[in-house]
């Protein structure tokens, strides 16, 4: 894990409590992020221009787009970047169905900062 260029060896042994020399377990779960409170949570990575891989009906004044991943969900979205909620996710992005959400789509961008909301701070370039 440590050759991803953020992990050390040492995090990893601090933060699970292991010794690195013997192997990592298939299939047991891990620690590889370690943050003091939720205050010091990275914002996600986002793009910054329109990608091509949207859904219709985003906002024309969209600033900022998250690519969705599995696991991803209309109300887990929101609570990633802190600074807007389901509602306005929602709106933003009305292809996802309502707050049913059923129109989520791994592997498609949605909107995560309209005009009068912050943009997130890391950006990430357009995958072509």
């Amino acid at each position: 894990m440590s050759n991803l260029g953020y992990l050390s060896e040492g995090d990893i042994e601090s933060w699970n409590n292991m010794d690195c020399s013997s192997a990592l377990t298939a299939g047991e779960y891990y620690c590889v992020a370690f943050y003091a409170d939720s205050t010091s949570l990275p914002m996600p990575s986002t793009a910054n221009t329109p990608p091509s891989s949207t859904q219709a009906g985003i906002i024309s004044t969209c600033k900022s787009w998250y690519l969705a991943t599995d696991g991803d969900s209309c109300d887990l979205i929101p609570l990633y970047f802190g600074t807007f909620d389901e509602s306005t996710f929602l709106s933003w992005n009305p292809a996802l169905g309502g707050t049913s959400c059923t129109g989520l789509v791994v592997g498609t961008y949605y909107c995560v900062a309209g005009k009068s909301c912050c943009a997130p701070v890391r950006n990430i370039s357009t995958p072509s």
